[in-house]
This record gives C-alpha cells, structure tokens and sequence, in this order.
C-alpha cells in the first residue's frame, strides 16, 4: 500500500510539474493520470523512439489516435499496449493482431493489422469508458482489467516514457 501512495504521489508530482512548464512540457511529453485525453504533444517520430522495436511501425497509428477528435494520449494507450501484450512479445501480439488484451465472445480476438486494433481499442474506450467519465486511469483500470494492479502499473509506464521523452 505504502508503494503504492508514494507511486501515486511521484506521478502526481510529475503531472504537475509537466503542467506549470506551460509551452516547455508539450515539447518534453506530457501525461495526465487524471484525464487520458490530455495530448503529449510528441512528435510520431518521438513517440516512435519511446517504443519497443517492435511496436515502432505503430508510431503513425499513436499519433494518430492522439490527434483525432477522439484523443488518447500517446504514453497512456501505448503503455496499455506494452502491458497487456509484454512489450509486443505475446502470442495475441505476434498472430493475432491483438494489441490490447482485446476479448471477443470466444476469447481473445484476431485483427487483420495492429493498427486496426488500437482504433477499435480508441472507439472501445470512448464507448465504455471516457463518454461515462472514467477518464483516469484508475477509473479505466478498475473496470477495464478487475483486480490486481493494472492501472498502477500502466500509469507507471507511462510516466517513465513521459520522463524519457524529456532526454529526446
């Protein structure tokens, strides 16, 4: 629990700490556990740099979403992303095109491209989640993965590639 509150309260500080740098943050990367609408302001190649090598070609795709009318922000979506897939190592990610842990009446569902699953992954967490005011990760978390520490340790991904997005 003690990790925890402290984890909470680094993030926190960071978040806080992005915003009060006004023009400065959105050049660094920015983050909001708060809201996962809150742009980066990373550049495709930016975002790319923060990937795993191979999740790099999903850069467009992130910056896309990012800057659509339905905005997700970059570090959070691809932070669900690696989490749920291992970094890009697990078999949905590797056969199935299934970027997000995605299930389906039969279990985990196929894609016919990553990429198509991250935007039905957009739609899904407008429908499900930002429209009925589960915008943090926390209120994503507890519905979207139930039980265990799944918000904690996507909110901690995130915040490590905002950190390193400022070192680009």
């Amino acid at each position: 629990m003690r990790k925890k509150i402290l984890a909470v309260l680094v993030a926190t500080l960071l978040v806080i700490s992005t915003s009060i740098g006004g023009a400065e943050a959105k050049t660094r990367g920015g983050y909001s556990q708060n809201d996962v609408r809150v742009k980066s302001g990373l550049s495709q190649e930016k975002i790319e740099q923060l990937l795993p090598k191979n999740m790099k070609s999903l850069a467009p795709a992130f910056y896309k979403i990012e800057n659509s009318k339905k905005p997700i922000n970059a570090l959070f979506l691809a932070s669900v992303v690696r989490l749920e897939t291992g970094n890009g190592t697990s078999y949905s990610y590797r056969a199935r095109n299934n970027v997000g842990g995605v299930m389906g009446r039969n279990g985990l569902r196929t894609f016919s491209s990553k990429e198509e699953c991250l935007y039905y992954m957009q739609d899904f967490l407008y429908r499900g989640y930002i429209n009925n005011g589960r915008r943090n990760v926390w209120n994503i978390g507890s519905k979207y993965c139930v039980g265990g520490n799944w918000a904690y340790k996507v909110n901690r991904l995130a915040i490590d590639s905002m950190q390193k997005s400022w070192g680009l």
